[in-house]
């Protein structure tokens, strides 16, 4: 990706732009591997470390 943005600073943009218009629309959802409380905070970060999971780690209040 920083290749990309090096290489082609003005396409980089756009696509960033309008990634930014479309969450700002709520057309993106983001994919959850797995919601765990705070309290098992320690499980979550065991999860990332070992690179199991496939989507975003949400910790809980």
């Amino acid at each position: 990706m920083a290749h990309f943005a090096r290489s082609h600073p003005q396409r980089y943009a756009e696509h960033g732009h309008e990634l930014w218009q479309l969450a700002l629309a709520g057309a993106l959802t983001p994919r959850v591997h797995v919601a765990v409380p705070l309290a098992q905070a320690a499980r979550a970060h065991t999860i990332v470390a070992a690179r199991e999971n496939c989507g975003k780690v949400v910790l809980l209040p």
